[in-house]
């Protein structure tokens, strides 16, 4: 590949499917009533780091900084709608971040610091994108919470395509079962 190649990357925690079907299930009821764009389930996950369009040469390095990083398997539990004005997104995230997702997503970012990357300055705020060009929030008091076993993270590519962005997992990571 040569270095004009670009790709448009970030890492995620990416759903198996018997917990796709679990959040379709719950979702479905929720969503159907909206004008808003759904996020395809195909595409559901939780960016710990975008990077954006980057080069050959930060594609190989971010996934050699990510095959070093070392964390623990965590319970996340997706029990809060959200909504943001700007972009128009209605989300669904978690009232209680675990210690080692925050761990996680700091070793990630410190990490890709060799590749040239310079992470956000916000806080973190773990969500599942589910709908786009939403006018407001969902009209949901509570959601029952949605119990996810998170034992990996990965590198995801985005691709454009005529019908919309499809993301496709390049590589997996696991995390592990205990403290070494």
């Amino acid at each position: 590949m040569s270095e004009m190649n670009r790709h448009r990357i970030f890492f995620a925690l990416w759903p198996d499917e018997p917990l796709r079907q679990q959040l379709k299930q719950s979702l479905t009821p929720l969503l159907a009533n909206t004008k808003a764009r759904r996020v395809p389930m195909h595409n559901w996950h939780i960016t710990l780091a975008f990077l954006g369009n980057v080069t050959d040469a930060i594609y190989e390095c971010a996934q050699l900084q990510a095959g070093d990083i070392t964390g623990l398997e965590f319970e996340l539990t997706l029990d809060q709608f959200g909504f943001w004005p700007r972009p128009r997104v209605v989300w669904l995230g978690c009232s209680s971040m675990p210690d080692p997702l925050n761990d996680l997503v700091s070793k990630l970012n410190s990490a890709l610091q060799a590749c040239d990357f310079s992470p956000e300055h916000k806080i973190y705020n773990p969500h599942l994108t589910l709908l786009r060009k939403a006018n407001q929030g969902l009209d949901v008091s509570s959601v029952e919470p949605i119990h996810w076993h998170v034992d990996h993270f990965v590198l995801v590519e985005s691709l454009q395509t005529k019908t919309g962005s499809v993301y496709k997992v390049i590589r997996r990571w696991p995390l592990s079962s205990t403290t070494a």
